[in-house]
């Protein structure tokens, strides 16, 4: 009876394991495609906005402006799939992505964008999410500096606290 009981406890304690196991890989799982998800919401929206602007850009027979922006958009692109699905990347790829992003936009609304950097260097190689910046200074822009007929600045500065990466976007 002993035996058998110590028997059934290892197998129970063995399926435990295994249920918690395949638990954690699910919600891995679904971690990673809420993600791909986000990104493939992303990816679009900003990429049909962007072709919007070139085609207006030609339509307006402003060929140079239209052609730095497509140029800018394929870096960008490539820039974006060559990381991959990763989830995380350092704040300084982060920033180099953005950079790309409001380059293509300071073609859409010229001197009213400003754009500054506000990241200490030794803050570049923090993990951060893939693309956490973007939709957030997208936003900042659309509603920010769209709406207002002088423009304005959208600034990204990062700090440490209390071990703790902080990151605003105003």
């Amino acid at each position: 009876y002993t035996i058998n009981n110590q028997r059934r406890y290892r197998e129970s304690a063995l399926e435990s394991a295994r249920l918690a196991a395949a638990a954690a890989q699910l919600e891995s799982s679904m971690a990673a495609a809420r993600l791909h998800a986000l990104r493939m919401e992303l990816n679009p929206h900003f990429l049909f906005n962007s072709l919007n602007s070139i085609s207006a850009l030609i339509r307006r027979d402003d060929k140079e402006a239209a052609t730095s922006m497509v140029a800018r958009l394929a870096e960008l692109l490539r820039a974006t799939l060559d990381r991959g699905a990763a989830p995380t990347m350092t704040l300084g790829e982060e920033l180099e992505l953005l950079r790309l992003y409001v380059e293509i936009e300071k073609v859409r609304f010229g001197n009213r964008l400003n754009f500054e950097v506000d990241v200490p260097s030794s803050l570049h190689a923090a993990l951060v999410p893939t693309l956490a910046l973007q939709p957030l200074v997208e936003n900042a822009v659309r509603h920010g500096i769209a709406s207002n007929k002088g423009g304005g600045t959208v600034a990204v500065r990062a700090r440490r606290s209390n071990g703790s990466l902080l990151v605003d976007i105003q």
